[in-house]
């Protein structure tokens, strides 16, 4: 089994799932589980710091558009950290234009202040 840990942490009323490691078919499960049970219905907004993910696979990515179709307006949902080869992968797959993607934690929840600064239902693009 591949390597993977979650820690989580909270900022306001949303949680941040710090991810290190692998994702990939021998993890998914624990990934998607792992995920779910950090969430709590109170949090209005979910972050994921990849920043230490070494490889996603496709079924990560699944995952991942999963958690942002939970976290559709109203609610937030970003990904900071990436490294330049998981952004391409998300550029390629599409994902970009679909999840809020941001360099760093603190880009992220400036952006966060700001949507949540706007009417709701109101996206902020970015």
């Amino acid at each position: 089994m591949s390597t993977l840990n979650l820690i989580w942490s909270k900022e306001s009323d949303s949680s941040i799932a710090i991810v290190d490691g692998r994702i990939d078919s021998s993890n998914i499960t624990e990934f998607e589980s792992e995920l779910a049970s950090g969430l709590s219905s109170e949090d209005t907004g979910f972050m994921m710091d990849l920043t230490h993910i070494t490889f996603m696979s496709s079924a990560g990515l699944r995952v991942i558009l999963q958690f942002a179709n939970i976290f559709a307006p109203p609610k937030t949902f970003s990904i900071y950290g990436l490294s330049n080869s998981m952004k391409e992968i998300f550029k390629i797959s599409g994902l970009d234009q679909v999840v809020n993607v941001y360099q760093t934690k603190e880009q992220a929840l400036t952006a966060l202040k700001l949507e949540r600064a706007n009417s709701p239902g109101q996206v902020v693009k970015h």
